[in-house]
């Protein structure tokens, strides 16, 4: 199993970010790009912006070596792997009245696979929509904690109220108490 260390959205696209990932060969990782990022052949041959390359939704490529961005208007010294993935989950293929997704991705990657890539990926929605749960419902916005150790501990307890109340919803519909609760042994 393939287990990516670092999944980032655009904001870390920075050429030094990348840098820094590729020294450490222990880190792998999926960052997706901005449309519109340079990138060139590693040969040096040709040159096109993302967002170019005419992707149709359901497909994927995989591009090996190319050279990412420019350094004062020449191609960076600064390989990488390139996962060009328009990813439709299957509910969104089986039901069509669901709203496609308007752009692909395009995800600078260690990894050697763009399956691989794109499944990790795809996985950071879903936390993005835990930090939209916390931030939202339960009030973590408003919350000024300055100090690293203090915001590491509300962050343990909030991971353990989460896993409590998903467990609590674990419980068959029409049950008060599932079997083997607290309250069923004294």
């Amino acid at each position: 199993m393939i287990l990516a260390d670092r999944v980032a959205d655009r904001g870390f696209h920075r050429a030094s970010f990348l840098a820094w990932c590729e020294r450490h060969d222990l880190v792998d990782y999926v960052v997706r790009l901005k449309k519109g990022t340079c990138i060139s052949e590693a040969d040096g041959g040709g040159r096109w912006k993302l967002g170019e390359e005419e992707l149709k939704p359901g497909e994927l490529r995989f591009l090996k070596g190319v050279r990412y961005g420019l350094y004062h208007g020449g191609p960076r010294e600064l390989w990488i792997n390139l996962a060009l993935c328009w990813k439709v989950s299957k509910s969104r293929e089986r039901n069509p009245r669901r709203k496609q997704p308007g752009e692909p991705w395009y995800l600078a990657t260690s990894l050697d696979d763009p399956k691989s890539a794109a499944s990790w990926y795809w996985q950071r929605g879903w936390i993005e929509q835990s930090f939209k749960d916390a931030k939202s419902r339960l009030g973590l916005a408003r919350v000024k904690v300055g100090c690293p150790e203090r915001l590491s501990r509300l962050l343990m307890a909030l991971t353990i109220a989460l896993w409590w109340l998903t467990l609590m919803g674990l419980c068959p519909k029409g049950r008060r108490r599932c079997a083997g609760s607290l309250s069923e042994h004294g």
